[in-house]
């Protein structure tokens, strides 16, 4: 396929280990296969994962104009500081459901005591209108946007009159054993996130861990992008701690699981779960957009291909969590998720990303 070459650089004020900086690692190996040059810029590094091009530190962004022809940002905030008249193409790299974010911090915030009386409740209102406000302008201005985030492409085009490009997400599947029995004598269930951010919900999978225990012998992984907290290390729930996996680590860790669970109250897209459905676990997965719609661009019908809960409910999710331990219940839907998976593929995100750009060759 011959393309014009770009010159093509993300840009992120801090750089971390999480599910959407490994997408924009997917992104930076499928621009160099076809032929652009990909860069990555960052004003603070905080991971070591090993990025697929150097990372690039610059103190301001302005400092990126003229290496560049495309410049891709992931956040609102750091959209707003490339927003100058010397800057590149710029593309907003939808991740996130900002919306839905500031909605539980705010509510989070809501049931904190300061803020109980009418004063302070009246204060976070106004706070969150105005930061509401600012976020909906972003949506509505003329910057590109890409998303590989289903109800945050829905939401972009039916409210905001935006419509964005779609750039899927995807999964090395070579890394990936699928096995549609359960791989150990003793089910292992499988956490992934930031113990302490509020919207992973994690407290309330250790609290429905917990009570599974009582009954039925299961081992229980935790993995942090961050680190592990104290207050995980003494519940007593989980039986092995990781941080910081790379690709391969990660994978080897979906191959010895049965069951992956996320209780997210809001996601952008929830790559554990496209990751578990891969490696044929059982994906226990909260009701929520992000999680409801993986099978959106698939080509053909799939049936369901994971079990949801609600994820204000600890009892829902012990339900849902029994379930996953049964082995012949659960095989159609590990093979439904191992088919919506494939939908995820590295050669379809490549095209996805050949069309975004046309506009930037023309």
């Amino acid at each position: 396929m011959k393309v014009n070459i770009l010159r093509v650089g993300y840009y992120l004020s801090d750089l971390n280990l999480t599910g959407g900086t490994k997408v924009i690692n997917q992104h930076l190996k499928q621009l160099e296969d076809l032929g652009h040059e990909p860069k990555l810029f960052v004003k603070r590094i905080a991971t070591t994962y090993p990025f697929h091009v150097p990372c690039t530190v610059v103190a301001d962004p302005q400092d990126i104009s003229g290496q560049v022809d495309v410049l891709v940002v992931t956040r609102l905030t750091d959209l707003k500081t490339c927003l100058k008249p010397e800057m590149p193409h710029l593309v907003m790299f939808y991740q996130r459901m900002e919306l839905n974010d500031l909605n539980s911090y705010y509510a989070g915030k809501m049931k904190l005591p300061k803020y109980s009386s009418l004063a302070g409740r009246l204060f976070l209102k106004a706070k969150f209108k105005l930061q509401t406000i600012g976020i909906e302008r972003f949506y509505r201005s003329e910057v590109t946007a890409w998303t590989p985030c289903h109800p945050m492409a829905h939401s972009l085009e039916n409210q905001y009159g935006k419509i964005p490009y779609f750039i899927r997400n995807t999964v090395d599947h070579s890394l990936f054993t699928t096995d549609y029995e359960f791989v150990n004598a003793t089910p292992t269930v499988l956490s992934i996130g930031d113990y302490r951010l509020g919207i992973k919900n994690i407290p309330r999978v250790f609290d429905a861990v917990r009570e599974i225990k009582k009954t039925t012998p299961i081992n229980f992984i935790r993995i942090s992008p961050t680190k592990i907290y104290p207050e995980e290390e003494e519940s007593g729930v989980v039986d092995e701690f990781f941080v910081q996996q790379n690709d391969k680590e990660m994978a080897g860790l979906y191959n010895r699981s049965d069951i992956v669970v996320s209780a997210s109250t809001s996601e952008g897209f929830g790559m554990p779960a496209l990751e578990g459905m891969a490696s044929g676990c059982v994906c226990v997965l909260s009701n929520i957009p992000a999680h409801n719609m993986f099978d959106k661009i698939c080509e053909e019908k799939v049936g369901a291909y994971a079990l949801y809960f609600d994820p204000q409910s600890t009892a829902d999710l012990v339900t849902a969590l029994h379930k996953a331990l049964d082995a012949e219940v659960c095989a159609e839907l590990k093979r439904n998720g191992r088919t919506v998976s494939q939908a995820y593929s590295s050669e379809l995100q490549k095209q996805d990303l050949c069309k975004a750009l046309k506009k930037f060759e023309d």
